[in-house]
């Protein structure tokens, strides 16, 4: 992973000397923030000349000016307009000095706004954005257009088809009719469907009544297709693990369509075709369930696993199998955590903040572990199925899980950053993911603004928090990294 910073850290600094300061200490880009009166001189009004000298300089440095920051937000209809008007330049900005991204925010809602409107305001505004970014070259990723873009392909929607609609979901009396209403459907509404659900009234708009019991005891309201509103925690079900993806077997019925939808856009999509190597296939995972968010992936070839609520040891074991087969992973320390919801995952409960940095939860017991290692080939590949080698285990007693996580990143020991509250204050933070930031460079995180104890105490440790409001977010327990999922990482180092 490559890290960056932004001109929040140095707001006094030339752009010459942020590009020297970041080459200086190993940074791969900086992130000047504009209309903050930061000394950097990259701002929405220069002019052409000043925004190929930036280019000009970033490339010669081989730093990148990877993110354009900016304040703008959108659910103050107040300040909309003008926020998206800055945005759109901002846009042009970074596409005249060779960035790739920008930071927006959806922001509070104001102006007397029910929730639902300032939801509808925010992406109609984001869609502007969205707009004029790709009429200047910038790539825009939407789960939904991706799964839309996969069901395109025949073997895709078949797929996806085959493992929604079967008799376990819907019965054997309507799954014809039903299967059939649903491969009619536009790539657009099968997506819009998949995910959002669909009433038994909104069926009987498009066919017939079907013959069956499952479907006539639903009341007209009830789902004959649940909605999946967790595809909003994209981590937990789609992990990327150095030069590989795992599709996860998620524990909770609930969520494990979300898999059929992974696999599809990763098997299909034209984005993903030269992504060979796969961790695990979650529709085909069964009971030996693994989730996401108790992946933590600190680099120097090891991964972390939590054994969790959610993850079992089976899963575990399956992943570890296939993990070290690969060059790039050697070890991977299993976490035995307490089986409870408050205790979801191992990212509920600690996150890196850098490469020997850790948040944790106050209340978190000291945790039993295991190191597995590879052993012996057990499959080699050769005959196409998944290489998998023999797992060699070393147990470890509780109190030295973090000794053996440093051994394994080639450090002398953790830094470990826990806010010293009240239990019942610990307790309530650790429930609003104050543990669950996710660092966008080293010393860098972002997290949720409620969590004020948690978010002082790290900037009192010389970590920068930025914070965003979680709203109706955190109902769905999960914080900002459990909303993430990095497809590409390059190496701190």
């Amino acid at each position: 992973m490559n890290y960056s910073f932004m001109s929040f850290s140095c707001p006094n600094l030339s752009l010459a000397d942020m590009l020297a300061l970041a080459k200086r200490y190993g940074y791969g880009g900086i992130e000047p923030r504009v209309k903050a009166g930061h000394s950097h001189g990259l701002d929405l009004d220069v002019d052409a000349a000043a925004r190929r000298e930036a280019a000009q300089k970033a490339a010669e440095s081989g730093v990148e000016l990877c993110c354009i920051a900016t304040s703008c937000r959108y659910s103050d209809p107040e300040t909309v307009q003008q926020n998206v008007e800055d945005t759109q330049r901002a846009i042009d900005l970074a596409a005249d000095v060779g960035s790739r991204r920008i930071r927006v925010f959806g922001g509070k809602i104001g102006g007397g706004l029910s929730r639902e409107a300032a939801i509808a305001q925010v992406a109609a505004s984001l869609s502007a954005v969205a707009d004029h970014a790709q009429e200047r070259g910038v790539t825009v990723h939407h789960f939904d257009v991706l799964l839309k873009e996969a069901l395109a392909v025949p073997e895709a929607r078949e797929a996806v088809l085959d493992q929604s609609l079967d008799e376990r979901h819907v019965g054997p009396m309507a799954v014809e009719q039903l299967y059939t209403m649903f491969r009619e459907m536009t790539d657009a509404d099968l997506a819009r469907f998949l995910i959002g659900g669909i009433t038994k009234s909104e069926v009987l708009e498009r066919i017939e009544r079907p013959a069956s019991v499952v479907f006539s005891q639903l009341a007209p309201h009830e789902a004959v297709l649940a909605p999946l509103p967790n595809h909003l925690f994209t981590r937990d079900t789609s992990a990327w693990v150095y030069n590989g993806v795992a599709v996860n077997s998620m524990h909770k019925s609930a969520r494990r369509r979300e898999t059929v939808h992974y696999e599809a856009i990763y098997t299909h999509h034209p984005m993903f075709a030269e992504r060979p190597q796969w961790w695990s296939h979650g529709v085909d995972g069964g009971a030996a369930t693994a989730e996401g968010g108790d992946i933590l992936v600190p680099g120097h070839g090891t991964v972390l696993v939590g054994l969790s609520e959610r993850t079992t040891p089976q899963g575990v074991e399956r992943l570890a199998s296939r993990m070290l087969a690969s060059p790039e992973i050697d070890t991977v320390v299993a976490l035995d955590m307490p089986k409870s919801r408050a205790v979801m995952h191992l990212d509920t409960v600690m996150t890196m903040v850098d490469q020997e940095t850790f948040t944790r939860y106050l209340g978190l017991p000291d945790l039993p572990c295991w190191t597995l290692t590879a052993g012996a080939d057990d499959h080699d590949g050769a005959d196409g199925h998944e290489r998998r080698v023999q797992v060699q285990m070393e147990s470890h007693e509780a109190g030295q899980a973090e000794q053996v996580i440093a051994r394994a990143l080639g450090v002398d020991g953790l830094r470990v950053l826990a806010a010293d509250q009240d239990p019942a204050a610990a307790a309530r933070e650790q429930w609003d993911d104050g543990c669950n930031v996710l660092a966008l460079e080293p010393g860098v995180v972002l997290g949720y603004e409620r969590n004020t104890v948690t978010n002082d105490y790290l900037r009192s440790q010389g970590v920068e928090v930025l914070e965003i409001a979680g709203g109706e977010l955190g109902r769905g327990r999960g914080g900002p990294r459990c909303m993430s999922c990095p497809i590409e990482r390059d190496p701190v180092d």
